[in-house]
């Protein structure tokens, strides 16, 4: 768990990372999402994760979770040599 209280978690093989969000993070994320996906265009070798998907997900008498997928910078592993 983060300082923010958001929980991550890291798929099987590595390659991907789930985070969770606030409904107002997802909001103000959803708001920049035009600029950042031309940043990521105009620089594909940026060190910014790829964000892959927003998702919600609702349990019987819970409160709905917010989540986004995103690429691990770090993965494959062998490809860094320094960090």
């Amino acid at each position: 768990m983060s300082k923010s209280k958001a929980s991550f978690f890291l798929s099987h093989d590595q390659r991907f990372f789930v985070k969770t969000q606030t409904r107002h993070e997802v909001q103000v994320l959803l708001t920049q999402l035009c600029g950042y996906m031309q940043y990521l265009v105009q620089y594909p070798h940026s060190l910014l994760a790829w964000l892959l998907g927003i998702y919600s997900l609702r349990v019987a008498n819970r409160a709905k979770r917010y989540f986004i997928v995103m690429e691990n910078i770090f993965y494959p592993v062998s490809r860094i040599s320094e960090r």
